[in-house]
């Protein structure tokens, strides 16, 4: 009785924590600013992000930004994530849609790489995944015709098969 109590407290944090994260996207290599003061950082991260979507052309304003926040402590030659929460999940989807627009940006926005604010259990399962898809990759060996890639929104993440290019 006790295990089943704990097993729903858990399966419902697990669901209160991906609703909270369903919003968010996480920006990696993104330059940390030398600014002493951290509003100034903040306000220099802001703008970067601010850029980067408006270079990616699909529509966002600076009021579908909510929040932009560095995760974990600063520390010297270290560069650290930033957590870009939109105001409604719409935006997100355009902005993940379109990432492809990626590459063809400015240098300073190439190097840049986002993926989806995840829980803990949601990158364990993406982390299996990849291993997997991994596996099915190397079994083919080299002169395999497919590569797989674990594709979707957290919680269906599913492996994709597409044609190697040669």
């Amino acid at each position: 009785m006790n295990k089943d109590l704990e097993d729903s407290r858990n399966a419902l944090k697990e669901e209160l924590d991906k609703e909270a994260r369903r919003n968010n996207i996480i920006l990696y290599r993104v330059p940390e600013s030398p600014a002493n003061c951290a509003a100034e950082r903040n306000e220099q991260d802001r703008k970067f992000c601010e850029q980067l979507l408006f270079g990616l052309n699909i529509g966002v304003s600076t009021e579908d930004i909510g929040k932009v926040h560095r995760l974990g402590r600063k520390v010297e030659d270290q560069v650290r994530p930033v957590l870009l929460q939109f105001t409604n999940q719409h935006i997100k989807r355009l902005v993940m849609e379109n990432l492809f627009r990626l590459k063809s940006l400015d240098a300073k926005y190439s190097s840049v790489s986002i993926s989806h604010d995840m829980t803990p259990a949601e990158r364990t399962a993406c982390k299996a995944l990849v291993n997997e898809a991994r596996a099915k990759e190397e079994s083919e060996g080299a002169q395999g015709e497919w590569s797989y890639r674990v594709r979707e929104m957290p919680g269906r993440l599913t492996i994709v098969k597409f044609p190697k290019v040669k």
